[in-house]
């Protein structure tokens, strides 16, 4: 399979592109020549995001991709205007925080449409006209919390524990159709997650160190250019995985549930 050594005239085609991780993949990208089509329902960053048009060529969407007939929507624009993608990178993500009993059941189902059902939906809407072309990347943005157990984000971690055995699977279905398909862990960022997702007061999120959404942007950026078909992106988040494989799971369930309370 080829491996991407540049991405000066590529389309890219990044969800919850607005701000954060995806804000700064949009940015990287930009100043290595990529074009760069951005979808977020967020009107206000939306508007901070077309401020990137003089670094180089974007498209903005501002539309909630939870509908699919946005996403269908979007999907045919961009086929009018015959912008063939040439990367996507399903980077949007949610998290309503508490335990999954006392969740409603409107947050749990929000929760898996935004971050499963949307990443299906559009990698299934794109992949075939890769194949058609005969190349084309796909980057789904996954997490530790799909490689532990996460009381009080069940179903969050749940949905990136699918992610990560969907894009392994997806990534043989498609090698020999010159479609590479890769997948990043992230662990704690410092964006707004923690803050849309009602977490600000846990013990957890105050003391833990976080990543730089630049840098996490930065090293997915190398990592798109690799052969490797997933990576924890900081030593830090590699090392806690590996340690948690290590401990029995009775132990570990000890662990997180006092951590993340």
């Amino acid at each position: 399979m080829k491996i991407l050594t540049g991405f000066s005239g590529k389309n890219v085609f990044i969800t919850g592109g607005a701000s954060g991780i995806g804000l700064e993949f949009a940015k990287c990208l930009l100043a290595q020549g990529a074009s760069v089509i951005l979808a977020d329902k967020d009107e206000l960053l939306c508007a901070q995001a077309r401020l990137l048009e003089p670094i180089g060529q974007i498209v903005v969407f501002c539309r909630d991709l939870r509908d699919p007939l946005t996403r269908i929507d979007i999907f045919n624009e961009l086929s009018k205007k015959n912008l063939s993608l040439d990367i996507l990178i399903n980077n949007v993500a949610i998290h309503h925080h508490g335990s999954f009993m006392e969740l409603n059941w409107e947050k749990i189902r929000d929760i898996i449409e935004v971050n499963l059902i949307t990443t299906l939906h559009l990698t299934h809407l794109f992949i075939g006209s890769m194949v058609k072309k005969g190349a084309g990347s796909i980057l789904n943005i996954s997490s530790t919390a799909g490689l532990v157990p996460c009381p009080g984000l069940a179903t969050y971690s749940a949905t990136k524990a699918f992610i990560n055995k969907f894009s392994e699977s997806l990534a043989i279905e498609l090698e020999e159709k010159n479609i590479k398909v890769q997948w990043i862990c992230i662990g704690a960022t410092d964006t707004t997650f923690f803050q849309s997702a009602g977490m600000s007061d846990l013990n957890y999120v105050k003391t833990i160190k976080k990543m730089r959404p630049e840098r996490v942007a930065a090293v997915g950026i190398e990592f798109l250019k690799s052969g490797r078909r997933w990576c924890i992106i900081g030593w830090q988040n590699r090392l806690n995985i590996f340690l948690c494989r290590l401990i029995p799971p009775g132990i570990l369930g000890k662990i997180a549930q006092k951590r993340f309370r």
